[in-house]
């Protein structure tokens, strides 16, 4: 970021745009700084130049999709692991000073 910053970055390239953008304020950082330094943004699909107002709406817009792809991962992992407490299969290790009896409760 400090390097496109500087404008010292002629290109940012990454196999897959959606992994630089999991933080949308930090997507939408960089995309700024990209369109003030003249920084192009590349990845699998294209090249895409964030001056131009449509480039920045497809890299907004791809951003936004990561970004709620990530929340329903999260959203589905804290499902399961509600789901399994819920059939009685989430075990965990008891903290340290604890133990479990032979009735499954804590004891110190």
């Amino acid at each position: 970021m400090s390097a496109v910053a500087r404008g010292e970055v002629g290109i940012v390239m990454s196999l897959e745009i959606s992994r630089l953008s999991r933080n949308d304020a930090d997507w939408h950082h960089l995309v700024y700084l990209c369109r003030w330094t003249n920084t192009l943004i590349a990845d699998e699909h294209g090249v895409y130049e964030p001056a131009s107002s449509a480039d920045r709406m497809v890299l907004g817009v791809r951003g936004q999709v990561s970004e709620l792809e990530r929340d329903n991962s999260v959203h589905r992992m804290v499902e399961a692991r509600w789901n399994k407490a819920r059939r009685g299969e989430a075990f965990t290790i008891p903290p340290a000073g604890y133990e479990l009896t032979e009735l499954g409760q804590l004891s110190t």
